[in-house]
């Protein structure tokens, strides 16, 4: 089973600075899972990912990215070879010179069912 709680720091709107605007896309493949967070943003946001408050070394089990709309982004998050030990808080954070915001995710993850739970 997976669970995923959806948190935003941050207040609506704010001049081009990132805002997150909707719960998480969550993406289950045969041993992965991806994640995608929505914002608004204008210049297009830098972003980083933490697990648990710690930086993600980035590389075969960890794979990130952004897709841009004019104003609109779409950041993800894959995690590879899915297991147990991946279940924390991910937090995403977008930043650009008027500003940051992020958005925390947590992930519970349960034996080899899955479901997904949004709440805000």
């Amino acid at each position: 089973m997976i669970v995923i709680f959806f948190f935003e720091d941050q207040e609506q709107g704010a001049n081009g600075r990132p805002t997150f605007t909707q719960k998480p896309q969550v993406r289950m493949f045969e041993e992965s899972i991806l994640i995608e967070c929505r914002c608004t943003a204008d210049p297009v946001p830098s972003f980083n990912w933490t697990f648990d408050g710690k930086a993600i070394n980035l590389g075969t089990k960890y794979k990130q990215g952004i897709s841009s709309q004019a104003n609109n982004h779409t950041i993800f998050l894959e995690i590879g070879q899915i297991t147990k030990k991946d279940s924390g808080i991910y937090k995403v954070t977008a930043k650009n010179n008027k500003g940051d915001g992020s958005a925390n995710i947590e992930l519970n993850i349960d034996g080899i069912d899955f479901k997904f739970v949004f709440e805000f």
